[in-house]
Formats: C-alpha cells, sequence, structure tokens
C-alpha cells in the first residue's frame, strides 16, 4: 500500500508578492514523447511545463522520483489523490474547488466542461478559466476534460498534449479491460 503524500492546494493572496519558484528539473518521459520541466518552492512541487519531447538525447538518468510517479500516473499505477511527490496548486478559491474536485475523476474517464459544471452548479466558461489556471496537468488531470461532444478543447499544454495524454490513458486502460487474470492469494 502506497503511503499518501501530503498534498496542498493554497488560494493566491496578496501576501505571497515574496512567492519564488525554482526550476530544478527538466526530464524527457520518453516513451510518451513528453518534455517536463518541473518548477519547485521550499521542496514541494509547484508547476509543471508540459511539452512534446523535443529530442530524445534529453532523456532522464538515473533515479528520479517526479519521473517515476509521472509515468505512474500516465500508466494508471498511481492515482492522482496517491501522487508521492509533495505539492502545491495555488489558485483562486473557485479553481481549488474545481480542481480538487477533478482529483477524484477516475483514470482513463473523461467528463465534459458542461458535466464537470453541472457537478459544481456554474458555466461551462467558468470551469475553463480555472482549468487554464492548472499548474500542475497530469496530477490535476484537466486533460480529461472535454467538449459537450468529446471534441478536444482548450488545454493549457496545447491540445496535441492533451491528445497525446488521453491516448495513452486510453490506450492503458483498453489494456487492463481486456486482460485476465488468475492468481493466488
Amino acid at each position: 500500500m502506497r503511503a499518501k503524500t501530503s498534498l496542498t492546494m493554497a488560494l493566491n493572496t496578496s501576501s505571497e508578492a515574496g512567492f519564488t519558484e525554482t526550476e530544478d528539473l527538466r526530464l524527457v518521459l520518453a516513451p510518451y514523447e513528453l518534455f517536463v520541466t518541473a518548477f519547485w518552492h521550499e521542496n514541494r512541487l509547484i508547476r509543471l511545463n508540459i511539452s512534446q519531447a523535443p529530442t530524445a538525447e534529453q532523456e532522464y538518468k538515473g533515479d528520479y522520483p517526479l519521473a517515476d510517479a509521472l509515468t505512474g500516473l500516465l500508466t494508471g499505477q498511481i492515482h492522482n489523490l496517491e501522487f508521492p511527490i509533495p505539492y502545491t496548486a495555488r489558485g483562486s478559491r473557485f479553481s481549488v474547488e474545481v480542481w480538487t474536485t477533478l482529483l477524484s475523476l477516475p483514470y482513463g474517464h473523461t467528463l465534459s466542461y458542461k458535466e464537470l459544471a453541472q457537478i459544481l452548479q456554474t458555466s461551462p466558461r467558468a470551469i475553463g478559466q480555472a482549468l487554464k489556471a492548472n499548474p500542475l496537468p497530469i496530477i490535476i488531470p484537466c486533460h480529461r476534460v472535454l467538449g459537450s461532444h468529446g471534441e478536444l478543447t482548450g488545454f493549457s499544454c496545447g491540445l496535441e498534449i492533451k491528445k497525446i495524454l488521453l491516448a495513452i490513458e486510453d490506450r492503458q486502460r483498453r489494456a487492463h479491460e481486456n486482460s485476465h487474470y488468475i492468481g493466488h492469494p
């Protein structure tokens, strides 16, 4: 059983004027062709930038817990609520409410902006604005939110990255659903 890590959602306040972040890690999740830049503050992950990997030669080497954790999320081995790296996501009270709701969305499942808006009793446009402000894509799975008819719309890392993330999750989910197991306790 994986131990849960302290997860923090923080509201933006004017007293955080001196807030600083440091870029600590740039890595390529090679099998997924994703380039990740991680930003940290006081040993907590505060922001991820994700793009398509520019070159395979930048692939990470060695033991990087963040790379392992992100790979675990992408393969469904780690649930978003059990992410093992301490993080802080800063946003408005409403954004934090949207992000918290998304953390419970099961791996490989999607919902529309309209459905999420109905859950939170707000407008789809407000949901879109909160998701646009998500500092931790993949961890807070805003890529799982689609247009009303299942179309890809809006994603802070770009629609191509959203398409890649959804394809990875769909492939993993299908493989799991089509697997049959026999085991011994």
